[in-house]
């Protein structure tokens, strides 16, 4: 067999290859999701045959920066790679940069990093998200794979306080500037959490808040996750990228004081110790309450009672609780202990809804209540107008 000949089987060969890789990347695309469509969509890294000998290895990132991005898709992996070195065992399968996959979805776009572990004959994937304009670290959750094999390998036994140690020094790690004054603990709105795995495993859970100009912010919220051995096994990051209003505030802090003082009122309720559940011998305790406008917050430049969905002042005497109803109105009574029938069930929601001109019961369900009612048996309804051009239930 001649040289030649060698050279031309090789080449052909090759060319093959390519094509088939070219054509599985193509078919790829036209059938995944967010992989193809408009320059405004999902942009997806294009896998990429790198050869090196016999061996071909796919390189799912590149140095390419596209329109509305700062940052690559490489660079956007290093970042993970160096909060997350464990990671370096893993191998980087996929690159998207589009909107993360978030409702409502947020105001700026970013690179989503898969990753895949072999073990054998079992693959898994994940992937972790970066800021396509600042390149901070959004999320990232370390997979099972990885964690048992390093805890396994691992005698330290840290206390809450010391897991929280590493905490905040991965905080600092992931947010480039931060200052010492700059952020605070939830505490008890998201206080650090102990939560043991089915194999013993302790992780804990710690939430911080950020500061923006000195003044603490809603959309900058940061959630840590520690196991017990010191090692950072999840992080997820809150931010927007809309501009904050001046935090000089137009009226003062007394006048904001002395409203707050005026408004305020409060009412007797009974309390139940556990507001999450409705089980049999609940304990309540008899309180003074807060009415609702009480907590409302204030404008602090109109001095306003703000809707904190809407940002739009509020109507304060929609707001009044226990108020009058007005004209012949039946008052409620409940059945004599017997449980209700479908049908008497139905009727209930009829007395006290109007069900719209041409929808029929279509579904019934009799089960256990939800986690507030977990020892009552509830009907669950449904209506539909199968007429219409989209049913509606």
């Amino acid at each position: 067999m001649s040289l030649n000949w060698k050279f031309n089987l090789r080449l052909k060969m090759f060319a093959t290859k390519a094509t088939t890789a070219a054509m599985a990347t193509l078919l790829l695309a036209s059938q995944t999701p967010g992989f193809a469509g408009s320059a405004s969509a999902a942009q997806a890294e294009q896998l990429t045959a790198a050869t090196t000998g016999e061996n071909e290895q796919l390189d799912a990132t590149s140095n390419d920066v596209p329109e509305g991005a700062k940052i690559s898709s490489r660079q956007a992996s290093e970042n993970i790679l160096k909060l997350f070195p464990l990671l370096k065992k893993a191998t980087i399968s996929s690159a998207r940069f589009d909107s993360p996959n978030s409702y409502p979805p947020p105001d700026y776009k970013a690179w989503e990093i898969g990753f895949q572990i072999t073990q054998g004959n079992h693959t898994s994937g994940f992937s972790g998200t970066v800021h396509a304009g600042t390149g901070e670290v959004l999320s990232v959750h370390l997979p099972s794979d990885i964690l048992d094999k390093h805890v396994s390998e691992s005698d330290v036994k840290l206390t809450k306080a010391q897991a929280e140690e590493k905490a905040v020094t991965l905080l600092y790690q992931a947010i480039p500037g931060l200052k010492d004054n700059e952020y605070a603990p939830l505490g008890d709105l998201y206080s650090s959490i102990e939560q043991e795995s089915l194999f013993g495993r302790t992780e804990y859970r710690y939430g911080y808040q950020l500061k923006h100009d000195g003044l603490l912010s809603d959309a900058e919220t940061v959630y840590i996750n520690v196991d017990e051995s010191g090692l950072v096994t999840g992080y997820s990051r809150g931010t927007i990228e809309a501009k904050y209003p001046s935090s000089k505030p137009a009226a003062s802090e007394e006048k904001a004081r002395q409203q707050f003082e005026e408004q305020f009122d409060v009412e007797l309720a009974y309390i139940a110790k556990d507001r999450l559940s409705s089980k049999q011998g609940q304990q309540y305790y008899l309180a003074y309450t807060p009415k609702n406008i009480s907590i409302i917050p204030i404008e602090a430049n109109t001095l306003e009672r703000i809707n904190t969905l809407t940002g739009k002042a509020v109507d304060e005497d929609s707001l009044q609780q226990d108020t009058k109803l007005k004209g012949d109105v039946t008052p409620f009574v409940p059945a004599n202990g017997t449980r209700l029938n479908v049908q008497q069930a139905a009727n209930r929601v009829a007395t006290n809804f109007d069900i719209p001109k041409g929808y029929k019961l279509e579904h019934n369900q009799l089960g256990k209540g939800y986690y507030s009612s977990p020892n009552n048996q509830v009907w669950s309804l449904s209506w539909s107008d199968r007429s219409a051009n989209m049913s509606y239930m």
